[in-house]
């Protein structure tokens, strides 16, 4: 009797090994965190936002799996290229879009109410 109470742990055991082993693998790791779209627009919309704080809500940012497309409208071309330049340092990016319009009319909701 002991023998087979033996033997059936010792079978359910090895038949949680590869689960354990797959429950490991499924972790998230603090690099895949590193890189996520999220986290790549926000490294992006701060640096935009320390560099020229009075555009910086102007601009959009969008990323997909490290491709990353600005958007929006600013003053002059020297800021959307600086905004471009800083998407391309941002840690995680692949490649970036500029998108971002210059000139025209910009639109600031700063203080609006319903």
């Amino acid at each position: 009797m002991p023998t087979k109470t033996f033997l059936r742990c010792f079978l359910l055991a090895a038949l949680c090994v590869p689960l354990a082993g797959y429950a490991a693998e499924r972790r998230p790791n603090a690099e895949s965190r590193e890189f996520s779209d999220s986290a790549v627009m926000a490294r992006i919309k701060s640096g935009i936002a320390k560099e020229d704080q009075a555009n910086a809500a102007n601009i959009h940012v969008r990323s997909i799996k490290g491709r990353v497309r600005l958007s929006g409208i600013v003053p002059t071309q020297e800021e959307a290229d600086r905004a471009e330049a800083i998407a391309k340092r941002a840690k995680g990016v692949v490649t970036v879009q500029n998108d971002i319009q210059v000139g025209g009319t910009i639109i600031s909701n700063v203080g609006a109410t319903r």
